[in-house]
C-alpha cells in the first residue's frame, strides 16, 4: 500500500488547522470538534491530509450539513472527488504522462524491440516465423489507436 504522500500527493497536505477548515469549507472551531469526534488529524510531523479529513466528513457526517447521515450517493461524489483530486495533483506534479507520451514510450522501448526479434526470427527460421507475433503486435497498435478518443 502507498504512503499517503505517493497516494495523493504533496499538495493535498496542510500544516495549519486554519488552512484545513478553509479548505474544507469549515470555521476553525468545527474542524477541532470533528478532530475530537474522530477525523484524521496530524501525522507525526503535523501535516493534515486534506483528502483522508474530507473523506471523514464526507463519510461520517453526509456532506458537513447533514450529520449524521451516509448517503451511498454522497460517499460516491466524494470518492470521484478525491480520484480527481489525485489526478490533478499528480499531474501538477508530472507524475502523469500524456497518452502521446506512452504511445511514444510503447514504441521506443516496446514494439521497436519486438519488431527487431521479428525480423530475428524470420532470418533464423523462415519469413513466416515471426507472424503470430507481428500480429499480435498489430492488434495491440489497433487496440491502442481504438481507446484514444481523438481518434474515431
Amino acid at each position: 500500500m502507498p504512503r499517503p504522500r505517493e497516494r495523493y500527493g504533496r499538495h493535498a497536505y496542510v500544516r495549519q488547522q486554519e488552512r484545513l477548515a478553509h479548505l474544507l469549507g469549515l470555521d476553525e472551531e468545527t474542524v477541532r470538534k470533528y478532530l475530537r469526534a474522530g477525523m484524521p488529524g496530524a501525522d507525526a510531523r503535523g501535516w493534515y491530509c486534506v483528502p483522508r479529513c474530507f473523506e471523514w466528513v464526507v463519510v461520517e457526517l453526509g456532506d458537513g450539513r447533514l450529520p449524521g447521515t451516509r448517503d451511498p450517493v454522497i460517499v460516491e461524489l466524494t470518492r470521484e472527488r478525491l480520484r480527481k483530486q489525485k489526478l490533478e495533483n499528480d499531474a501538477r506534479e508530472g507524475n502523469l504522462a500524456t497518452l502521446d507520451e506512452l504511445k511514444a514510450w510503447w514504441e521506443a522501448h516496446v514494439a521497436r524491440r519486438i519488431r527487431e526479434s521479428v525480423i530475428h526470427l524470420d532470418r533464423r527460421f523462415g519469413p513466416d516465423a515471426g507472424d503470430v507475433i507481428r500480429r499480435a503486435l498489430r492488434e495491440a497498435n489497433e487496440e491502442m489507436h481504438a481507446d484514444d478518443p481523438r481518434e474515431g
